[in-house]
């Protein structure tokens, strides 16, 4: 029904049939993304923030959750925390040469130049 409602543009049911999927604890942490993606939709950061929050705290260790912690904080600017949170999904995924490639862009500042470099060979690395 949740997904049927955002298809068909019924936001606001949407979210109410997602946010009971949550307290019915059905569909794990693939149903915080599912409301993240309304919220984005809307342009309501405080929103995709607080569901984004609540769906790391429920399951810290998906690592869908940590990338779009790590755009939120992208987005709007958090760039100590777009760094730690980018960490966090290199551990969880270390092949990932794109993450490493983000990492060197945070990074790509005079006072950061060597951790850019080291990220950026990381991403040239594994994307071979």
């Amino acid at each position: 029904a949740a997904l049927a409602a955002e298809k068909l543009q019924i936001v606001k049911k949407a979210k109410e049939y997602y946010k009971e999927l949550i307290e019915l604890e059905y569909g794990g942490a693939k149903i915080f993304y599912f409301l993240t993606r309304i919220y984005k939709k809307d342009n309501d950061t405080i929103g995709t923030f607080e569901i984004i929050k609540q769906g790391r705290e429920k399951y810290p260790e998906d690592n869908t959750l940590v990338i779009e912690e790590l755009n939120y904080y992208i987005l709007t600017g958090k760039r100590e925390e777009a760094i730690a949170n980018l960490k966090l999904a290199i551990e969880k995924d270390p092949g990932n040469h794109y993450l490493y490639f983000v990492l060197g862009s945070l990074y790509d500042r005079p006072e950061d130049f060597n951790d850019a470099v080291i990220a950026y060979e990381k991403a040239l690395e594994l994307s071979e």
